[in-house]
């Protein structure tokens, strides 16, 4: 078995499910997700489970159930206690000769195929590299079909994004960005991105996806045609990702959300932009998270 210890939201919820589907499907293995982290944190706002709207169908375990989810929310000091409960699970689970592979580093780590090969692995860490599981890009491209029928404002969108010659998905990331580590895109860089998409395909749509879409509004000039998406909020905030994917070219953040959305993109000659700079920090490398045919400027 490979057990994904899931964390995060949902670009990262996703990062961690690919690298879990390209060992099993290589150790002919089933697929658990350990669900100890949402469990833990689902009181104290963090973020929320979000891959039941892909056709995953896997076992989960770690789930707090009805008293244990009782004395999460008003007995604080039960975090602990669930949590050595649930790593107890998980090493039973295992078995003796299972083993924990932990990400050291945001580097692509070309031991782990072989550390996990024909053994029992739980996974921890965030593998955001797509070296961990481009083989299996149709494979996962199955996995990640959106589940919720697309309604409403959202399929109004998703007919305009069709009707247009160059879709291009702007993605600006802000909210707990800002004054963090992750503060790294700026106007300048998607003026040059806008400039750099125009100078190879010409006139492009832009589709512009934010999550302070006013100050996206005020901010984001351009003298293409361009459409604010504002109609989704964080409860169904994975539609922006399915409207991203939908676009022929993209634009995006240092964020494994907008990652995603370029990701999932099938249209042919697609160009994706990324920032040079994934991080404020350069403590560590994290030239694997872009992969190597998109842009970096």
């Amino acid at each position: 078995m490979i057990i994904a210890h899931l964390t995060d939201g949902l670009g990262n919820q996703m990062f961690q499910y690919a690298l879990a589907k390209a060992l099993a499907l290589k150790n002919n293995t089933e697929i658990i997700f350990d669900m100890s982290w949402y469990e833990i944190n689902k009181y104290r706002g963090r973020r929320l489970y979000q891959l039941d709207i892909f056709p995953l169908n896997c076992k989960k375990i770690n789930e707090a159930g009805k008293y244990w989810d009782w004395a999460l929310k008003h007995l604080h000091f039960t975090r602990n206690i669930f949590r050595h409960k649930s790593q107890s699970k998980i090493r039973s689970l295992l078995g003796p000769s299972g083993i924990s592979i932990k990400e050291k580093t945001p580097v692509y780590d070309d031991t782990v195929p072989e550390q996990a090969k024909n053994k029992n692995v739980c996974l921890t860490g965030y593998w955001q590299s797509e070296k961990y599981f481009s083989s299996i890009r149709q494979e996962l491209l199955a996995d990640f079909q959106f589940l919720p029928e697309l309604v409403g404002k959202n399929l109004t969108v998703s007919q305009r994004i069709k009707s247009c010659a160059n879709p291009v998905a702007l993605h600006v990331r802000r909210g707990d960005y800002l004054a963090t580590n992750f503060d790294v895109c700026g106007l300048d860089y998607y003026q040059r991105a806008v400039e750099y998409i125009t100078g190879k395909v010409g006139d492009i749509q832009l589709f512009v996806f934010s999550n302070d879409i006013g100050w996206a509004k005020e901010n984001i000039k351009t003298n293409q045609e361009i459409y604010f998406v504002d109609n989704n909020s964080e409860d169904n905030g994975y539609e922006d990702m399915r409207l991203m994917s939908l676009c022929r070219h993209h634009i995006i953040a240092n964020s494994s959300f907008s990652w995603w959305g370029a990701w999932l993109g099938v249209a042919e000659n697609k160009i994706v932009v990324a920032p040079k700079r994934w991080m404020v920090s350069e403590q560590y490398s994290y030239d694997d998270v872009v992969p190597s045919g998109w842009i970096r400027l």
